[in-house]
């Protein structure tokens, strides 16, 4: 089965199909009946024809460039071999290698997701602990009230009880006298 694109002719705007990996090669456009160099690439994903080497497919998303794994040379993400050094591009090697880039990317979004939830329970855990502080500083101030309270309460038994007994004393001393 052949992986039939579509693609516009420059010339007549006219729809023509080709066959997926076509890019380097003559195209003759039957409506208009030009003949045309088809150079640059299209995205293996969406079909999306690009003249220059572009790293992503504007319309996709797609990485349009793969890097070869032997020379590190950077080549079309449909070429089966590389340009520089003729290694296989085999798909299941891209397939694997996409694969590790999207677990690495998903990890590094929980990692943010983790870091953003931190944060939040930090700056929640700062919240509650000034929330704190700030009842103890009344329940000290409080207490510090009270103790003030009870201290007078105190004093003035203290006084009471020294002039109770002075008068008593008083009395005592009265009565020996009288007697």
């Amino acid at each position: 089965m052949l992986d039939l694109i579509e693609i516009a002719c420059p010339n007549c705007l006219s729809s023509i199909e080709l066959e997926f990996n076509n890019h380097g090669s003559t195209v003759r456009c039957e409506a208009c009946h030009s003949n045309f160099l088809l150079e640059g690439h299209l995205c293996h994903y969406c079909h999306a024809f690009y003249k220059n080497d572009v790293d992503l497919c504007g319309k996709c998303g797609t990485k349009m460039m793969r890097t070869c794994g032997k020379c590190q040379t950077s080549n079309w993400a449909g070429e089966e071999y590389c340009k520089s050094c003729g290694v296989s591009m085999d798909l299941m090697d891209v397939s694997i290698q996409r694969y590790h880039e999207e677990s690495a990317l998903f990890r590094e979004a929980k990692l943010e997701q983790v870091r953003e939830v931190r944060a939040q329970q930090a700056a929640e855990s700062a919240k509650r602990m000034a929330r704190f502080e700030q009842m103890e500083v009344e329940r000290r101030k409080r207490l510090l009230e009270q103790e003030k309270g009870q201290q007078r309460r105190d004093r003035l038994k203290m006084i009471g009880t020294v002039f109770y007994v002075t008068a008593l004393i008083l009395v005592v001393i009265v009565i020996r006298i009288i007697f």
